[in-house]
């Protein structure tokens, strides 16, 4: 919306808070985030909250009532405009006021004026309280101040008093002030005004919270008995304390214990509070503790999602809990007889042992110990290929019986007569390679006398000249130490490569001597 220059606005908004929302929040307002409109001053458009609020799914629950003075922050007590911010037209009370005051400081709203007239012998005690703001209350009579005090996140009562001994008798006017710095939380607050002769004492001191030991199991019983220890006032004397559930109606208890009655809750966790009040009729501070009920079992949903017997076998369930506003469940487990119980794996995976058996047992018991068993009927996985062959193994192997025994003994005999005919035959080859042997080596000198030079000519003739290497014997050697390709073959014999890929040798020619230009 558009504002003027000096004008207020009040709206509220709802927010939805998504993802995790634990933790401390601020609330940041924007003005002119788009910047449509120009300003003298552009760097007082954000504004930040002078308070935060925490959210922590573990936090106590709320304790006590709201004070309602900021319902409506154009008000305060029973005037229907807002509480001055100048003394000079400070709200008037009245002389001698007994009553109690709801007003609301925030936003451009800094101080509230208020004036009383006390009579000759009387005093008037006035108790500030708050709720997290702070706050400065204090009591002047012309320029002197007879009295101050501050509330805060840890002080949220003060009292200061007026006193009229005035020698002359005369009434005097009285003027009380509540101021609140932007820089901190601001909010509701109540003024509390009790006046009375000066002989008589009052009280405005409330008593101290009860401290309730807080309640953390989970309860299936019909009653619950809640004790705390006694509140001590010093002041005017406890008269009597006050509880309630889950926000409801307060009501009065003598003793610092009381009797819940839970049958007519459903599960889940409620609220439940306990104040102390005076004989002044101050009421003090509410403490409050979570009463978690949950007197019905989980419901239980098990389905079969998978199974197979090799490579391991195994079964693939998904379970399903619903355990409503109760404790949850605490442990999950699986069973083939009912009997013995094993944990429940988060992934469903169990390892089944025997597909005789299709019966699969899941219990779940949640935080009360409440707990339920649900049966699933296994659908069994096909047999496949390996289970069939060792199946008709096993069935072979005991319809044959004894036969096996003979069988393998035949086999050890036929084996060996393997290994010992290979053996003989191995030692007769090696025994006729060696008689050759000896046989080649003694005729060697003879055919080299005798056949000398005709072999010496059929070299000559027959490999002066090859066109290419495949004409060469296998398995000599290529050399280029001497600047030219050549080719020793296995009986050493030098072959000099051409031009045109051919190969020559000279059995004349002296290889260690030859050179580039030597060779034809």
């Amino acid at each position: 919306p558009s504002l003027m220059s000096g004008s207020t606005i009040i709206d509220s908004q709802v927010v939805n808070l998504v993802g995790d929302i634990n933790g401390v929040w601020w609330v940041i307002l924007v003005i002119d985030s788009a910047e449509e409109h120009y300003e003298d001053d552009e760097s007082n458009n954000i504004r930040l909250s002078n308070a935060t609020f925490t959210i922590d799914s573990n936090s106590p629950p709320p304790a006590g009532d709201t004070l309602p003075g900021c319902e409506d922050p154009q008000t305060d007590g029973e005037f229907e405009s807002d509480a001055a911010s100048t003394r000079s037209s400070a709200h008037h009370l009245g002389a001698n006021a007994n009553l109690t005051l709801d007003g609301c400081l925030m936003g451009l709203d800094v101080v509230d004026w208020y004036a009383i007239v006390i009579d000759p012998g009387n005093q008037t005690s006035i108790g500030l309280s708050a709720e997290g703001a702070h706050l400065e209350v204090t009591v002047l009579n012309g320029s002197a101040a007879l009295g101050q005090g501050l509330v805060d996140d840890e002080v949220r009562w003060v009292t200061v008093s007026a006193l009229n001994d005035d020698s002359e008798g005369i009434g005097l006017l009285y003027h009380i002030r509540v101021t609140w710095d932007p820089a901190t939380p601001g909010g509701p607050y109540q003024l509390r005004f009790v006046t009375a002769n000066a002989s008589i004492e009052t009280d405005l001191t409330p008593p101290p919270s009860p401290q309730i030991t807080p309640v953390d199991e989970w309860n299936h019983v019909d009653e619950l008995m809640i004790h705390w220890p006694p509140v001590v006032d010093e002041l005017s004397g406890l008269s009597h304390y006050e509880v309630r559930w889950a926000g409801g109606l307060w009501a009065p208890v003598s003793e610092n214990e009381s009797m819940v009655n839970l049958t007519m809750l459903m599960d889940g966790r409620y609220s439940f509070e306990v104040r102390a009040v005076d004989q002044a009729g101050n009421i003090g501070p509410a403490n409050a503790t979570w009463i978690r009920v949950d007197r019905n079992a989980p419901l239980l949903s098990v389905e079969q999602l998978n199974a197979s017997r090799s490579p391991v076998s195994k079964l693939l369930v998904e379970v399903m809990v619903d355990d409503g506003q109760g404790s949850g469940p605490s442990v999950i487990e699986w069973s083939s007889d009912n009997l013995t119980w094993n944990s429940f794996r988060e992934d469903g995976l169990i390892l089944w042992a025997d597909w005789n058996n299709t019966e699969l047992y899941v219990r779940v018991t949640d935080g009360a110990n409440l707990n339920t068993i649900s049966l699933l009927e296994i659908e069994t996985p096909p047999l496949d290929t390996t289970d069939d062959i060792l199946d008709s193994d096993k069935e072979n192997s005991a319809a044959e019986g004894g036969g096996a025994v003979s069988t393998l003994l035949a086999l050890i005999v036929a084996l060996a007569i393997v290994v010992l005919s290979v053996f003989t035959v191995m030692l007769a080859i090696r025994l006729r390679a060696q008689i050759e042997e000896e046989e080649e080596a003694e005729e060697v000198p003879e055919e080299s006398v005798d056949s000398g030079p005709p072999e010496e000519t059929m070299i000559e003739s027959e490999s002066f000249h090859v066109p290419d290497y495949s004409h060469l014997a296998g398995g000599g050697v290529y050399d280029q130490s001497t600047g030219h390709m050549a080719y020793i073959d296995p009986d050493g014999r030098w072959w000099w490569q051409q031009e045109d890929g051919s190969f020559f040798h000279d059995p004349a020619f002296n290889a260690n001597d030859a050179t580039q230009d030597g060779l034809p």
